[in-house]
């Protein structure tokens, strides 16, 4: 039995990308027409959705010819459907290959019910968050274990993924138009079903991700919304509410599966993977943070098992995780668990050692992926063990030919390269045009780390603020206390750090000149998604950009680094040269070739075809070594961060040594 999807979208197109991705790859036996309503978003997601459309051959797009909010736009996608059954959903909310198949057997089980959403790991009411080493997919496979065919009546059902049967459309009708933006209509709906005799139903075998609120607006312009919903939904329907409150209270199904999955306990913890990125910490600060879990969301929906384990905090983190970290607060907890992995990859020198002696354990393949030239950091405080690491295994991913060839010419290592990306769907250009009159905007980014030269940068904000009163200065600083002298402080916008990338994005559209003056960058992340937003880069000499960023081509390049008043010859040379501004901007697509949508499949096909074929070769030839080689080794134990000193004549031996000490 085929079922229609209406998904009504305003901007927000990195999630909107993901979820037609998500629908498109479910079995086409499931799925009539998927229709999209655009309610007059952006050019860019306007693009997106017509490239979709004319790519699939079951969307049907219809766009508003004036932005006429949710619910009205749910109602136009409504009218255009066919199938005896209808999905809404939200553009923010993923499903499984099975959510639609699991939703309509509900429905033909009890012909009485007419409405039934799942369980989510962010909804009203029915929300059960990931459980760690989870990801949303392998929650969907659980509950189905657990819970199949079982569902509770609902007190309010969840419009963010919602299966409505044909009959009950055909006698209530559709959702009512007094509800604007939304936030209401899906329980006014419910009860208006629920006085025809239809029942609305909870599926507990079912779980979808939920992002919430991509496209809805600002968070006092959600509040307001929310109140004034709220106020006429209880004036409406309070009476019946409280009474189905009460009753739902009894039966609280999220309740059950929480006593369920205790009383089962250790069950849900013995973990196995293809692939583990391994990573010191999860921070929204960190862009080679974003880039591991960016690799781990795609492999997840490829039906890869992949999982992030983190021997640190988990900070705030705003962007999207399809999964559940697992948090392991010393190395020797992930040795003694029950979790394993054909590929586990270190992230940082310091996670090398752990990652080590857990593939020594598990005999795991081991990937050391290398973001940045680490031997720099902290003023070159760790450069031994750091250099120790890049003997540790053969399989080393390098983001730019600047760490290939430095760690081919300083260390004598191979590398594979694989460069990272920008997410196109994030940031873009917006084509508005600018007033000749109008301020020039300079962006910059405090990052606190001194091999990220804040230093510079500050003197660089003086010297601008002083010469040109006109410019506007925007810094994204990541610091609680940058003391700011008083006259650039009087001169700057300061936005505090980090923020959400969308958040970002919006400052770099409206950016003319992007300055870094970093002393090393692997790749150099925060400047490719300036100039995918249409900003003329002006950097230092640092590394990883030369790969994407030619110097009076679609940039400018100070190879004098430390000296401040470079930047801002080049910065004003520029601001009083528009034509030549242009110019530079004309060639900012060249960084194009590193879009997401090019960069990701080369990780895939390197963590699937490459790695994961070879994972029996690697430890047929480990154990082959162990046994053929007979040369003294010399070790003593182990520090708090698992390094090991060791004097020895074959430095090919340094990824043996964990098997000669723990195995």
């Amino acid at each position: 039995m085929k079922c229609d999807v209406v998904i009504p979208v305003f901007n927000a197109p990195e999630w909107v990308s993901i979820c037609l991705r998500v629908l498109l790859s479910c079995p086409s036996n499931q799925i009539g027409k998927i229709i999209v309503i655009d309610d007059r978003s952006e050019k860019y997601t306007e693009n997106l959705l017509v490239d979709f459309a004319e790519k699939s051959g079951n969307i049907e797009l219809l766009r508003n010819d004036q932005n006429l909010g949710f619910v009205k736009s749910v109602n136009r996608g409504l009218v255009s459907s066919i199938s005896n059954y209808i999905l809404l959903l939200n553009s923010d909310c993923l499903i499984t290959q099975k959510t639609i198949p699991k939703l309509i057997a509900h429905a033909e089980k009890d012909q009485d019910v007419g409405l039934i959403s799942p369980i989510s790991n962010n909804s009203p009411v029915v929300t059960y968050e990931m459980l760690p080493g989870y990801s949303y997919m392998q929650m969907d496979t659980l509950f189905e274990e657990l819970f199949s065919e079982r569902s509770v009546d609902a007190c309010t059902i969840v419009g963010n993924c919602l299966l409505i049967t044909r009959k009950c459309i055909e006698e209530i009708g559709y959702l009512d138009e007094v509800w604007g933006q939304g936030y209401g209509e899906e329980s006014d709906y419910q009860f208006r079903a629920m006085e025809k005799g239809f029942k609305a139903k909870i599926a507990m075998d079912c779980y979808v991700f939920h992002k919430a609120e991509a496209s809805f607006g600002s968070d006092h312009q959600i509040n307001e919304h929310r109140q004034r919903n709220h106020k006429l939904f209880l004036e409406k329907w309070g009476e019946i509410y409280n009474s189905a409150w009460e009753s739902y209270k009894k039966n609280d199904p999220i309740k059950y599966i929480t006593r369920e999955i205790n009383r089962l306990g250790k069950k849900f913890k013995n973990k196995s993977f293809d692939v583990i990125f391994y990573l010191p910490i999860i921070t929204q600060k960190i862009g080679g943070i974003h880039v591991c879990i960016e690799i781990v969301n795609d492999l997840i929906l490829n039906n890869i098992k992949a999982m992030v384990v983190v021997d640190d905090i988990v900070y705030e983190y705003s962007e999207m995780m399809l999964f559940n970290s697992l948090v392991m607060t010393t190395p020797r907890e992930l040795f003694n668990s029950n979790v394993a992995a054909n590929v586990i990859a270190g992230t940082a020198w310091n996670t090398m050692y752990p990652a080590y002696h857990f593939a020594a354990l598990r005999e795991a393949a081991l990937v050391y992926f290398v973001q940045g030239y680490e031997t720099y950091f902290d003023n070159g405080l760790n450069y031994g063990r750091v250099a120790e690491t890049y003997q540790m295994t053969d399989n080393i991913i390098v983001t730019s030919e600047w760490l290939k060839n430095k760690l081919s010419s300083v260390f004598q290592r191979p590398s594979e390269l694989l460069p990272i990306w920008y997410d196109e769907h994030v940031f873009h250009p917006v084509n508005t045009s600018k007033n000749p009159s109008q301020q020039m905007n300079v962006t910059m980014v405090l990052r606190g780390d001194v091999y990220k030269g804040d230093w510079i940068l500050l003197d660089i904000i003086r010297q601008l603020s002083i010469q040109n009163a006109e410019l506007a200065i925007t810094v994204i600083d990541f610091n609680e206390s940058t003391d700011f002298d008083k006259d650039s402080a009087a001169a700057i916008r300061r936005i505090r750090g980090p923020l959400p990338k969308p958040k970002i994005a919006e400052i770099l559209q409206r950016t003319d000149v992007f300055v870094d003056a970093s002393l090393q960058e692997g790749f150099g992340l925060f400047i490719i998604e300036a100039m995918a937003c249409g900003a003329v880069p002006v950097v230092s000499d640092s590394g990883g950009i030369n790969q994407f960023l030619k110097s009076g081509k679609n940039g400018i390049i100070i190879k004098e680094i430390n000296k401040p008043s470079q930047y801002v010859k080049c910065i004003m040379d520029l601001i009083s040269n528009p034509d030549k501004l242009e110019d530079l901007k004309k060639n900012l697509e060249f960084v194009t070739e590193f879009r997401s949508v090019n960069r990701l499949k080369s990780y895939r096909e390197y963590f699937t075809e490459h790695t994961l074929c070879k994972v029996e070769q690697q430890v047929e030839k480990t154990r082959y070594l162990l046994r053929v080689m007979n040369e003294e080794v010399y070790a003593i134990s182990h520090s708090k961060m698992y390094r090991l000193v060791i004097k020895i004549r074959n430095s090919r031996l340094v990824r043996f040594i964990y098997d000669l000490l723990f195995r």
